[in-house]
């Protein structure tokens, strides 16, 4: 019985690692796109996102930004609901860039371009 309950326990972390992994690249539709910190950095300086933290949308958006999230500028919703009627937001994850509203997931490079990031 034990030997089958460590047969059972293995099977169960192997399926969870392959959830995660399969997770992570799917959660990631610019796969192949890299950006330099100092580019990270010119985005975020043009750009504020507006979010919440239980929408599945803007974590997505957040698991886009990955470890260049620490450079930008993020409102949350909950904290700040006046953003939403400031900008006329009505979806989140939203983008403030260059004071004009942009709405939906973007991915780096849909944001250097609206950034003009070179």
């Amino acid at each position: 019985m034990k030997k089958n309950t460590f047969i059972l326990i293995g099977l169960i972390a192997v399926i969870i690692l392959a959830v995660g992994v399969i997770s992570y690249f799917k959660a990631s539709p610019i796969t192949g796109l890299t950006i330099t910190d100092d580019e990270a950095k010119a985005i975020a300086a043009n750009s504020t996102l507006i979010y919440s933290k239980t929408c599945s949308h803007c974590i997505e958006q957040e698991q886009i930004l990955g470890k260049y999230i620490i450079y930008f500028n993020l409102v949350d919703v909950a904290e700040h609901p006046e953003i939403l009627k400031q900008y006329q937001v009505k979806g989140v994850p939203a983008w403030i860039i260059n004071g004009k509203k942009y709405e939906g997931v973007k991915s780096l490079k849909e944001l250097k371009d609206l950034t003009s990031v070179q």
